[in-house]
């Protein structure tokens, strides 16, 4: 229940969250600490929220006849609100290449304005928005959506249109395997820094900008992992040329989406604020028989445990950039269980994919009608927006939630602030072995999050 609007509460509550009272401003810059994401008073953050492809952003359309590859929905400021309604402080925004630069130096500020657009709308429902430089089979004109045409190395033999049927025979064709072999040995046309300096652009557009959390280099890369650390680290030293304080997200190859690991690094990477951001679909692809027998379990956890050592050994934060399971797929509740299990045992950050979805077996939250309207997936929604502790006082050091309960550990610095995401009726609270009383926990009915102050080093919420 809401506890009161008094002037005090509404000061309180923008201390204890963050927020206005009207708007759920952030802090500013989000920082890192070993191995975790740390607010400027240095409490944990933990994030944990969706991907949306939006409509523009994600470039799919061509202007030369050819029919769209799919229908990407539209975002507005009602899609905002409900991911904060589920508890969402996160949304990686998929952005693509062709869009923002479809000629090559020629910026499009349109595209800057629409992504400013998204990221307000959230700004103002208290998400962070992580800005995914995203690729899928390279390019849209030879796979589904990422680089120009202009930036693609060698020249295709064949141009690629709608609608997407063949997407799993473009990923591997040898136009796209070319392509990523180019890029990443970096070519004498030298598109990997062209697509460098396109990035430092989305920098100077949203330095400062206190609803972005960072960027994140590219989508799901097809390299080595020398080729990959030396384009990483290309790309970031561009970034902070112009944005000395957001952080710079970096994924490891794509095959680790099949393997469940990744190659540990010997040493930190090398451009600060840094944050490893593998992706887990343990089982999910290929007709994989652990999912169907329901023996997926083990190798899932394993998956999100060994995320959490890759990320350790680069001393960066993990934050999961996808994760996701078909919606018709055998156990598929179950394995968002799990998945979420694992995160909230290794205190992963993550973001499901996806939110909304009209074709490609419509993943997501939602399903989409022949009338145009979105339907929820109750059981999905319930599955992914769980309980779980958004800002926590001092280091985070466990959390758990077995269905009835939420369970926080941490070191408490004497401050004793803390923000939880808890659905439902109105929880029971404790600190340590104290009951509080209602006066004591200060709520947020919109987004369902609770401000309490404890100082014990353990956090407790309950279903009554």
């Amino acid at each position: 229940m809401r506890l009161g609007f008094s002037v005090f509460l509404i000061a309180w509550l923008a201390s204890a969250l963050g927020c206005a009272s009207s708007d759920r401003a952030h802090y500013a810059p989000v920082d890192t600490e070993h191995g975790q994401f740390r607010l400027p008073d240095g409490r944990t953050l933990i994030l944990r929220g969706v991907n949306a492809r939006v409509a523009g952003l994600f470039d799919v359309t061509f202007d030369d006849g050819r029919l769209p590859l799919e229908t990407i929905p539209a975002f507005d400021e009602s899609d905002a609100a409900r991911m904060a309604s589920l508890g969402f402080n996160l949304l990686r925004l998929p952005l693509n290449w062709s869009a923002f630069e479809p000629q090559r130096d020629a910026y499009s500020p349109l595209f800057l304005d629409a992504v400013a657009a998204v990221v307000a709308a959230c700004g103002r429902h208290g998400i962070y928005v992580l800005l995914d430089v995203h690729q899928d089979a390279f390019s849209k004109e030879i796979g589904e959506d990422g680089a120009p045409l202009w930036a693609i190395e060698p020249a295709p033999t064949k141009l690629l249109g709608g609608p997407l049927t063949d997407l799993g025979d473009r990923r591997t064709s040898a136009q796209v395997f070319d392509a990523f072999t180019a890029f990443f040995t970096n070519d004498a046309n030298q598109v990997q820094d062209h697509f460098a300096s396109m990035v430092q652009q989305l920098a100077i557009r949203f330095r400062g900008d206190t609803a972005v959390l960072g960027y994140e280099i590219f989508n799901e890369p097809i390299a080595t992992d020398a080729e990959l650390l030396s384009f990483h680290t290309k790309v970031a030293q561009a970034i902070r040329r112009y944005d000395p304080d957001h952080l710079i997200a970096f994924e490891p190859p794509t095959t680790r989406n099949f393997l469940d690991s990744a190659s540990f690094s010997n040493a930190p990477f090398p451009v600060g604020g840094s944050v490893y951001a593998p992706h887990v679909y343990t089982a999910v692809f290929g007709n994989d028989p652990r999912l169907a027998n329901d023996t997926y379990q083990a190798a899932l956890a394993n998956s999100i445990k060994n995320a959490r050592d890759e990320a350790d050994s680069w001393d960066a934060p993990l934050l999961v950039g996808e994760l996701g399971v078909g919606p018709d797929q055998l156990h598929a509740l179950d394995w968002i269980r799990h998945a979420y299990d694992a995160a909230d045992s290794t205190l992963a950050s993550m973001a499901f994919w996806v939110w909304k979805e009209q074709e490609q077996g419509q993943w997501g939250l939602f399903t989409h009608g022949s009338d145009g309207s979105w339907q929820d997936r109750p059981e999905m929604m319930d599955a992914v927006a769980r309980p779980y502790a958004k800002v926590v006082d001092g280091s985070a050091a466990t959390m758990a939630w077995d269905g009835t309960t939420l369970t926080v550990g941490f070191s408490p610095t004497g401050r004793g602030e803390h923000a939880v995401f808890f659905p439902g009726p109105t929880p029971k609270v404790s600190c340590g072995t104290q009951l509080l009383a209602a006066s004591e926990v200060m709520a947020d009915t919109e987004t369902s999050t609770y401000s309490v102050r404890c100082d014990s080093g353990q956090l407790t919420f309950s279903r009554p």
